[in-house]
């Protein structure tokens, strides 16, 4: 008698569970009419530019434009005669950048010949560490702290990340890849003003690799921010759930990581 009533308190519980499975709501497929429910006409060029996979549309979302670029040349197959022929230094920077990472070749960013772009984009590679797997070629890269951040990954050897001096904040950086720990982001290498890139960019991956979303919140640009949760959360019925001046970007963000 015993087993019989325990075999219809699986089979109920079991019921009920794939019952409340179907009535959650289900993840929409990114289409073009979601453009129409972003009100901010600016976001709403990023929206256009991210389904027609055209960078033109960029010029559209005025202080967004560098934002705008991000996202559309991430979803684009560049090739270096294309990132050379734009004009727009953004966009310029934007497609060098993902071109480096679709190559897995970061010398590419010396493509872009001014100090401080190249720097920018060796920067940016921090967050694409993943597609280095050698460490001779970690070692060519010229920016301090992205070269010794990519041989301490690849390696795995925190040790590198302490040959770190020149750029302030970014050992941090680097310690916390492997500690997993946010405080460490905020290690000082020389002191001095506050690196928010850098945070926003460790924190997101802490807060990825610790698969805790709650961290997003230290972030306070709105676009990192989103960026974090939206790669750990996925729903874009979050975004209409939270009162936030800036939930379209949490709209763009699905988007963009479904499209």
């Amino acid at each position: 008698m015993k087993t019989k009533y325990t075999i219809f308190l699986t089979f109920f519980i079991l019921a009920i569970s794939y019952a409340l499975w179907l009535r959650r709501p289900t993840e929409p497929m990114p289409n073009i009419g979601m453009c129409e429910n972003i009100t901010s006409g600016r976001l709403k060029a990023v929206c256009y530019a991210m389904f027609f996979k055209n960078y033109t549309y960029c010029k559209l979302a005025a202080d967004f434009t560098p934002y705008c670029y991000d996202n559309v040349f991430s979803l684009l197959d560049v090739d270096e005669r294309t990132c050379n022929n734009l004009e727009d230094t953004s966009a310029k920077l934007s497609c060098y950048t993902n071109l480096a990472i679709n190559q897995k070749n970061a010398s590419v960013c010396e493509f872009l010949q001014d100090t401080s772009l190249i720097n920018i984009c060796y920067g940016r590679l921090s967050d694409h560490l993943d597609v280095f797997d050698d460490i001779n070629l970690c070692k060519k890269i010229p920016h301090e702290s992205t070269k010794f951040t990519c041989m301490a990954m690849v390696s795995k050897n925190i040790n590198f990340c302490f040959n770190i001096t020149q750029e302030v904040f970014e050992r941090g950086f680097c310690v916390a890849m492997f500690t997993r720990n946010v405080s460490d982001c905020f290690m000082p290498t020389n002191g001095g003003a506050l690196a928010r890139i850098t945070f926003s960019s460790c924190i997101r991956q802490v807060a990825i690799s610790t698969r805790n979303v709650s961290m997003c919140e230290m972030i306070g640009r709105a676009e990192d921010r989103w960026r974090c949760k939206m790669s750990m959360i996925n729903d874009i019925h979050v975004c209409d759930e939270i009162d936030d001046p800036w939930k379209d970007i949490c709209k763009l963000e699905y988007i963009k990581n479904n499209i």
